[in-house]
């Protein structure tokens, strides 16, 4: 809950600083993130997964790419029934009095939680699943992905903070037998969230005239969780 009051209290300050920004480079990058984490590009990865795993007759690849398929396809459905259920307003549409509005299809109220940064999270956490040499690439760049929302001006970062948890938690199930899930899902929630909450702090930290005392503490709890999963970690021999 915390870490969701520290997004949603950086994300009017945060898109005032986005539309500060000038430059063909910021659409650039905005742009590749967009299409990185497009429904036809994380299709592909996933495709490209299925077609080496036949060739190769590698069964975890092959099951890596049905999976991603499926936590795609269930990303997709629970993101699209979430935005159109909510009804948050894109930030170039956002005024004070509105920060939700119900359910509804209207075109630009659709903006809680991000899909790009959902799908993508749920394909990188099946592809870290099933082939750990490749979880820092994936995850770095499903990290990058959900980065161009924010500074393309497309969602706020709360959106983008949901979109994570939601495509981490689908990908984990579609990934996982359902006797392990209870399990995998307590091992994520206690390695990942102190990540999550200092990315959230350092934010803002960065854009508050004058953070107080909460982002400073949130700083402080989050570094202290940090240091008890890696302990814990080690206690378990990972």
């Amino acid at each position: 809950m915390l870490l969701f009051i520290a997004a949603f209290q950086t994300d009017r300050l945060m898109i005032e600083w986005v539309r500060s920004l000038q430059g063909i480079w910021i659409e650039r990058i905005g742009d590749a993130g967009y299409v990185l984490g497009g429904g036809a590009s994380l299709v592909a990865i996933s495709g490209l997964f299925v077609v080496a795993g036949y060739a190769r007759a590698n069964p975890v690849w092959l099951q890596a790419g049905l999976r991603g398929w499926a936590a795609h396809a269930v990303t997709a459905v629970l993101v699209q029934s979430l935005k159109h259920g909510i009804g948050r307003p894109r930030p170039r549409l956002h005024r004070d009095e509105e920060f939700f509005t119900g359910p509804g299809l209207e075109s630009g109220l659709d903006s809680f939680p991000s899909g790009h940064a959902s799908a993508s999270f749920a394909v990188a956490t099946v592809v870290a699943k099933h082939c750990p040499a490749l979880a820092w690439p994936a995850y770095a760049l499903a990290g990058y992905t959900s980065l161009t929302r924010v500074f393309r001006g497309s969602h706020f970062v709360s959106d983008v903070v949901a979109g994570i948890v939601l495509g981490i938690v689908v990908g984990i199930l579609a990934s996982t037998p359902a006797r392990e899930w209870g399990a995998m899902l307590r091992q994520v929630l206690l390695s990942g969230t102190p990540w999550l909450v200092v990315v959230c702090a350092v934010l803002w930290l960065a854009i508050l005239p004058s953070p107080g005392m909460l982002a400073t503490g949130m700083l402080a709890g989050a570094g202290a969780l940090v240091l008890l999963a890696r302990w814990k970690a080690i206690g378990d021999g990972q």
